[in-house]
């Protein structure tokens, strides 16, 4: 009986552990998709600059 608790007690140990691995990358991944998402904002913002410039020289030249 005293076998099979230590086992469970091993066997709980190492899911926590594993549950705190997954518990991290998710939380790294968020944070990787957020900085992800600023840069993709930022990048639509200057594409919408880059595109008003252009029409604005095709107005004044074309």
């Amino acid at each position: 009986m005293t076998e099979k608790i230590e086992r469970m007690e091993r066997d709980s140990e190492s899911k926590d552990k594993q549950l705190m691995e997954l518990q991290e990358l998710s939380n790294s991944q968020q944070l990787y998709t957020t900085e992800l998402s600023d840069k993709l904002e930022k990048t639509r913002g200057e594409l919408e600059e880059t595109k008003s410039s252009l029409l604005d020289l095709e107005k004044k030249y074309g």
